[in-house]
C-alpha cells in the first residue's frame, strides 16, 4: 500500500480500507480504530488531520498528531485549513471526490526535508488552495524541489455542473471547462490543478483514478451516504508508531473533518 519517495511514505487508501472520517455516520470508535491500523502500517504514531472548509487556509504543524479529548470527543488542538505543512508530522486529508495532493519537498541530498497534504475542490482549485501550499513549502525550504501527487477524485467526464457554473470556473481559471461523457458542462479539476502546480515547477504525478467511476472508492457525488477515503503521507522524522493505541485510547464520541 505504501509509497517511499525520497524517504517519505505516502498513500491513498480505498473502500477497503474502511471511512476514515468522523461525520458521515459511522461509530468513532471504529473510525480511530481504522485510523490507528494505517498508522501501524505507516510505522507511525498517528495522523493530523483537518477541519476542512473549502478554505485557501495552510497550516504549518509539528509534533505528535493530537491526543482527542474525553469531555469533548474532539481533538485537543484542532487544525482549521484546507492545507498542511510539516517536517516531523504525519499527513491525512479526507476525500469523497475532491482532489487529494500530497506534496513532498526534496532537499539537496536527495531527502524528503518537508511534507503536506492538501484538500482541493472546486472552490479549493479556484482559490488557489495548491499554489499557497507550494509557496508555505517553499517558504520553509527555499531550496527543495517540490513533488506532487494527485490522488483519486471526479475526473472531468464526471464532474457535471450547470452551465453557469462551467462559465464563471472557466473565467477564473481558463482551461477547467470540460464536457462529460454524456456531453453535458463539466469541470476538470485533475487538469487545472496539474496545470497550475507545473505553472510553478512542481513535478506532479496523477494516479488516474476517478472516485465516481471506481467502486472501489468513496464517491459523493455517486453516494451521497458514502464515507471518507484519505490521502496520507509520513515525512521521514515522523515520530515512532509506539504511541499508536494509547494515542486515540480515551476517544468517547470525536467528531471533525470534513471533506
Amino acid at each position: 500500500m505504501w509509497t517511499e519517495t525520497a524517504g517519505a511514505r505516502w498513500a491513498f487508501t480505498r473502500r477497503a480500507e474502511g471511512n476514515l472520517a468522523l461525520h458521515v455516520g459511522d461509530e468513532p470508535a471504529d473510525v480511530l480504530t481504522r485510523r490507528v491500523r494505517l498508522a501501524e502500517s505507516a510505522g507511525c504514531a498517528g495522523f493530523r488531520f483537518m477541519d476542512q472548509t473549502h478554505s485557501d487556509v495552510v497550516v504549518g504543524v509539528e509534533g505528535e498528531a493530537p491526543s482527542i479529548s474525553p469531555e469533548t470527543g474532539t481533538p485537543r488542538d484542532p487544525v482549521s485549513a484546507d492545507a498542511m505543512t510539516s517536517s516531523s508530522t504525519p499527513l491525512g486529508v479526507l476525500v469523497a471526490d475532491c482532489l487529494p495532493v500530497l506534496f513532498i519537498a526534496v532537499g539537496p541530498r536527495g531527502e524528503a526535508v518537508r511534507v503536506a497534504a492538501a484538500h482541493a475542490g472546486r472552490a479549493g482549485v479556484l482559490n488557489g488552495i495548491l499554489g499557497k501550499t507550494v509557496e508555505a513549502l517553499r517558504s520553509a525550504e527555499p531550496e527543495a524541489q517540490i513533488r506532487a501527487v494527485i490522488g483519486p477524485a471526479v475526473c472531468a467526464g464526471c464532474y457535471e455542473v450547470p452551465e453557469e457554473m462551467a462559465a464563471d470556473a472557466e473565467h477564473a481559471e481558463p482551461g477547467i471547462r470540460a464536457r462529460t461523457r454524456w456531453g453535458s458542462p463539466s469541470l476538470d479539476l485533475k487538469g487545472a490543478a496539474r496545470r497550475q502546480l507545473e505553472r510553478l515547477g512542481v513535478e506532479v504525478t496523477d494516479v488516474g483514478v476517478c472516485t465516481v467511476a471506481s467502486s472501489a472508492h468513496s464517491s459523493h457525488r455517486r453516494d451521497p451516504g458514502s464515507g471518507r477515503i484519505a490521502g496520507l503521507i509520513v515525512p521521514p522524522a515522523g515520530p515512532s508508531a509506539a504511541a499508536a493505541r494509547a494515542w486515540h485510547a480515551d476517544a468517547e464520541n470525536p467528531t471533525e473533518e470534513r471533506a
